[in-house]
């Protein structure tokens, strides 16, 4: 999951998750070290994301599914690159449209 020094600042749900949840208002130019499976990286916040809401972790191309819980929970209006808010001006939600 998460390795970083001090408080815990995101976590991340599954391992095909393409989204994080921020577990603290996160700063634009934040720089957080994330493991996933054996790579570990840098992700760089680069706008503020408010605690409860989702950082993009991966690049994820206009259309394509937004991924927490393993399971799909929306899909992206625009193209959303690692470290950007992922919300409502961004996501339309696929479980709404559940019948």
């Amino acid at each position: 999951m998460i390795h970083s020094p001090g408080q815990q600042q995101i976590i991340i749900v599954h391992p095909v998750d393409n989204v994080a949840t921020a577990l603290i208002d996160l700063k634009e130019g934040s720089r957080l070290t994330i493991t996933l499976g054996n790579l570990e990286t840098i992700l760089v916040v680069r706008e503020l994301v408010p605690r409860g809401h989702k950082v993009a972790i991966e690049p994820i191309e206009s259309g394509s599914p937004i991924v927490k819980y393993g399971e799909q929970i929306g899909v992206a209006l625009a193209s959303i690159g690692p470290g950007f808010h992922v919300h409502i001006h961004n996501v339309t939600s696929t479980r709404a449209q559940r019948k």
